[in-house]
């Protein structure tokens, strides 16, 4: 095995193509080839022992968090996060990319923090985007939700150039575009943002309405309620609550020493303000007691 991944990493060649034109072929010598299959095991290899204090990690996206009122505290914590990060990469032959790095307060603390990495001050934002999630520091996640429905909107105006006028199109072929092209924007890790105020919901119900009457070729003031029985798409509320059902259930399906099961068993929510987890939490609570009523009746036989 040892011998298979040493010649894959050794006597590599590669080239940039720029239109129909082909650049030089240069030695390889660093990093893995990209489009293999071997390439990011390789990598996931290679950053399994970042530091402890540097969690979670998704591949090359690291994150450092500390969490207390203490800003100076805090401030504090990730510095040393940042320097011991800072040595890891200096060990193993990597360069951070301090321009890419960012630094988010949660919470209603306007505290400007003071974070150095390679001896430059880490830039502090009003908003990120992790993973395909647009985070804010209040975590209303307003900013998410306007960036999927941009999203989506662009999907669904590309997909209207399909439609014959005011015909629209075979439904079956509306509903797969919409599930497979349109909706995903606004489901992706939908679970996490789903506590969005009602107004944030109504932008999503739009986009959803407005797709399902063009494919039928409904008008603009038809029935909602009408299309969604036509076309068998639910309101986007219900797809909401189906989808953190389903995230709820393979969450209690964990270990109970896995760090998802210990972060729910702590979530909490101050008002109408939940953390995400939390929010799971409500919004299956009928699932739960549907399940715990047919496990009592199961073990009453």
């Amino acid at each position: 095995m040892f011998l298979h991944i040493q010649s894959f990493l050794t006597d590599r060649y590669a080239r940039l193509k720029i239109s129909n034109r082909d650049g030089d072929w240069i030695h390889s010598i660093f990093g893995t080839s990209a489009g293999t299959l071997l390439g990011p095991l390789l990598f996931i290899l290679h950053m399994h022992d970042v530091p402890k204090c540097i969690l979670p990690k998704f591949a090359d996206d690291l994150v450092a968090f500390s969490v207390g009122s203490d800003m100076k505290d805090i401030n504090e914590k990730l510095q040393q996060s940042a320097e011991k990060l800072q040595e890891w990469a200096k060990r193993e032959g990597m360069e951070l990319n301090v321009s890419k790095t960012k630094l988010l307060v949660f919470g209603c603390h306007k505290d400007n923090f003071n974070i150095k990495l390679n001896g430059i001050a880490v830039e502090q934002v009003d908003s990120y985007k992790y993973l395909g999630i647009v985070l804010d520091p209040e975590l209303n996640f307003g900013m998410q939700t306007n960036y999927a429905v941009g999203k989506a909107k662009k999907a669904a105006n590309k997909l209207y150039r399909l439609l014959d006028g005011d015909h629209g199109m075979p439904v079956h072929i509306g509903l797969n575009l919409y599930k497979t092209i349109v909706r995903p924007h606004m489901e992706y890790g939908l679970p996490v943002w789903a506590s969005i105020k009602d107004k944030d919901m109504d932008e999503l119900e739009h986009v959803q309405t407005r797709f399902l009457k063009r494919i039928v070729g409904a008008k603009a003031h038809a029935s909602t309620a009408a299309v969604e029985i036509v076309t068998g798409i639910p309101p986007f509320r219900l797809r909401r609550r189906e989808l953190c059902n389903r995230e709820y259930m393979r969450i209690v399906s964990m270990d109970a020493d896995h760090a998802l099961i210990r972060l729910m068993k702590d979530s909490t929510r101050a008002g109408l303000r939940f953390c995400p987890l939390e929010y799971i939490k409500v919004m299956s609570k009928e699932l739960e007691r549907t399940t715990e009523n047919q496990l009592y009746h199961s073990n009453s036989r």
